[in-house]
């Protein structure tokens, strides 16, 4: 119970953090909730990571919107691009805030990458 509780303080603790370094790119309404869904799952609640078409899911976005979206997300280092085509995946620029199992235990700090 008690590790719980610090997890979920902790996960809280690292929402605020992630917020506050990334405060001064200007985002939209439907980016903001993309984030704060994908931040409210937690370190291992969203399944398969963010991809196009959930994002167009959580935000109603067209395709196209959605891909500028998720670009300027990248750009600005608030996701992390993985993989390519149908594979792609966003994930937060935090290494212990992946969504695969064996990265849920890492306490290491990722610096956003530059995207390709």
């Amino acid at each position: 119970a008690c590790a719980d509780s610090l997890t979920i303080v902790d996960e809280a603790v690292e929402r605020g953090q992630f917020w506050a370094r990334f405060r001064h790119v200007e985002l939209n309404q439907r980016q903001h909730k993309a984030l704060n869904k994908v931040l409210d799952a937690g370190r291992t609640g969203f399944e398969g990571g963010l991809n196009l078409r959930k994002y167009m899911n959580i935000t109603q976005a067209t395709r196209p919107t959605a891909q500028r979206e998720l670009a300027y997300l990248v750009e600005h280092g608030l996701l992390v691009r993985e993989g390519r085509g149908k594979a792609t995946r966003y994930e937060l620029p935090m290494s212990h805030w992946r969504w695969k199992a064996e990265d849920t235990t890492k306490n290491t700090q990722v610096h956003p990458s530059t995207p390709e």
